[in-house]
């Protein structure tokens, strides 16, 4: 059997958490498109689809704008070019699961939410 052993070393974390957190950021595009927006915006595709799906947009809440914002703006930093002086620290591999299991969890209460109609 072949074995492999994977040593890690400072920048090899360190590329890995921006890459966690680069597919993190596009996950919670599709998010707010998929789910939050309810599929009826999609950022390329032409039409925009109301038939059986306008009705999701009133059951978001000024709490759920605030979430995908503070996220959006969080990840948002590992895709950008940041200041040398002013360097952006990325998150503890805790604070990345909670942040996922956080987005899970609100897109159970969504969908039971959206799901009333």
């Amino acid at each position: 059997m072949f074995k492999l052993d994977l040593v890690f070393d400072d920048q090899s974390i360190n590329y890995l958490a921006k890459g966690i957190c680069s597919d993190f950021r596009i996950l919670l595009e599709r998010f707010i498109e998929n789910d939050l927006l309810g599929d009826v915006v999609q950022r390329f595709r032409r039409a925009i689809n109301t038939m059986g799906k306008i009705h999701k947009l009133a059951y978001i809440s000024i709490d759920d704008c605030k979430m995908f914002e503070d996220y959006m703006t969080k990840y948002s930093t590992f895709e950008h070019s940041q200041s040398y002086e002013t360097p952006v620290m990325l998150p503890e591999p805790d604070e990345l699961k909670e942040d996922m299991e956080f987005l899970k969890a609100w897109l159970n209460e969504f969908k039971k939410r959206t799901a009333k109609v």
